[in-house]
């Protein structure tokens, strides 16, 4: 802690001879002399003793600090590491929920609605704000110096490379892909292969309003449960490629939602209720209408 410098006590050394002084004129006793030059000398001693104790406790202070900024810094290593490997599998790459799905490995279907993932899509790899943060009330009371070596470190940990880049569908309300078909294909891919490997068809819907050439390109989705789930709140076709067959499928979705947003006036989210997907033109809920959400709104994937 900064600590203001001591001055020396010259005018407290000074008083006793002018006392010692006077008190010899009276007396003409030499030992009043004695005791006039011991007084500036005990405060010289007394002085240089502090000195020299503030100079230890600063040491050691410093040292303490070093020592504890290393501990620090080894900790923070430790819990970045640990941090990013966290990360990674809360939110598992389109590729390793592809094997899963394929296999039938412990990830298939396991996001519920009342877990903090469900509707969480991976976007891809970048820097975040780290999870971890460093509170420290005494900062402003250090010295500069071993203020800007804190600040290094505490800089040094606030963002996390080489993490998932999430965006949850519930909360976002939409989700859209801009380009080239080429270059938005593998996107909307990815997306449709994370939500129907890790979310049940009994708790997700998806559906499509596509035109031919994109009904080519996502011909795998007919073979999904997700597209004929009987739990699913719309009758008929979830995947329409024509005039006709989207304008059943959009109306049977705009029914979907005009019976949530009717019956989410009565209904409140929260410790009492469970949370519900919206409507999504791509990804949809597979509940019933009767358990709408607080928040329904149509969405579209592509």
């Amino acid at each position: 802690m900064e600590k203001e410098p001591q001055p020396f006590p010259l005018l407290a050394m000074i008083t006793p001879l002018l006392l010692g002084g006077a008190m010899f004129a009276f007396t003409q006793s030499p030992i009043s002399l004695l005791f006039c030059l011991l007084s500036p000398v005990m405060l010289i001693g007394n002085f240089a003793t502090t000195k020299s104790r503030d100079k230890r406790r600063l040491a050691k202070a410093i040292a303490t600090f070093e020592s504890r900024l290393e501990v620090l810094t080894a900790r923070l290593a430790t819990e970045r590491v640990t941090e990013f490997d966290l990360r990674l599998k809360e939110s598992p790459s389109t590729q390793e929920a592809h094997e899963h799905a394929m296999n039938r490995g412990p990830l298939l279907w396991t996001r519920r609605p009342e877990h903090w993932s469900f509707l969480n899509v991976r976007l891809g790899i970048g820097t975040m704000n780290s999870r971890n943060t460093i509170k420290d009330s005494s900062r402003g009371d250090m010295l500069p110096e071993f203020q800007e070596k804190l600040t290094e470190v505490v800089e040094a940990n606030q963002t996390l490379d080489g993490v998932p880049l999430i965006d949850n569908l519930y909360d976002s309300g939409a989700l859209g892909i801009a380009g080239s078909p080429v270059q938005a294909m593998g996107s909307i891919n990815s997306i449709l292969v994370q939500l129907t490997a890790l979310h049940s068809p009994a708790e997700l819907v998806v559906a499509s309003l596509l035109t031919p050439r994109w009904s080519r390109e996502l011909e795998w989705l007919k073979w999904m449960p997700h597209t004929s789930s009987p739990h699913s709140p719309l009758e008929g076709s979830h995947l329409a490629d024509s005039a006709a067959s989207a304008s059943a499928v959009l109306s049977g979705i705009e029914g979907v939602v005009e019976a949530r947003l009717a019956q989410a006036k009565t209904q409140r989210r929260g410790a009492m209720g469970k949370r519900m997907p919206r409507s999504n033109a791509a990804a949809r809920s597979a509940r019933a209408p009767t358990r709408a959400p607080s928040r329904p709104s149509p969405r579209s994937c592509c």
